[in-house]
């Protein structure tokens, strides 16, 4: 109990501290978990510099009980041009889905996380919507399916995007039957 308390406070010290920095200094406009001391609380805002290009949260364990909280964090950070979510355990795509049109990310990183066809769905529509300004979109080793990809490949013609990595999914690949 005490060494989870003495945790919380000394994430929430360390946050508070560099975001007041980089808020001053505007240190390469970059932000990551290193810099934010990202924890896992799912109802927690993390109070972002508005300065922020860059914000990557690879690996750090971010599941779908955080991403709300993420997503909420990132409306008022309107410079945010990269959003690297790699190697994560998000499967629910949609909170971050909604939030894209009304974002200027540029680059998303998915990689590695479990959206499935599901989340490729939640990704078409958001792509689909003239106001997204997505240029590069990363979903390899995803499960995404026929399904999945079919909906992001007819989002494109309406999507303003350049690069789209869909490797190591199961697109084309036919469930075995007994």
């Amino acid at each position: 109990m005490r060494t989870t308390l003495a945790r919380r406070l000394r994430n929430f010290l360390s946050l508070l501290i560099i975001a007041t920095a980089l808020s001053v200094n505007d240190v390469g406009h970059r932000c990551s978990e290193r810099d934010l001391s990202w924890s896992l609380e799912p109802r927690r805002v993390l109070s972002l510099p508005p300065s922020c290009q860059h914000l990557d949260l690879s690996n750090t364990r971010l599941g779908d009980k955080e991403l709300p909280s993420l997503v909420e964090s990132l409306v008022p950070v309107r410079g945010l041009n990269e959003l690297l979510l790699q190697r994560n355990r998000i499967s629910d795509l949609q909170p971050l889905a909604d939030f894209l049109p009304k974002a200027n990310i540029t680059v998303l990183h998915l990689s590695s996380n479990s959206i499935g066809d599901a989340g490729a769905l939640a990704l078409a529509k958001a792509l689909a919507d003239s106001r997204t300004t997505l240029l590069e979109l990363h979903v390899a080793n995803n499960d995404i399916g026929t399904f999945g990809a079919t909906a992001m490949a007819r989002a494109l013609k309406h999507s303003s995007l350049e690069t789209l990595s869909l490797s190591y999914n199961a697109v084309g690949v036919r469930p075995h039957r007994l």
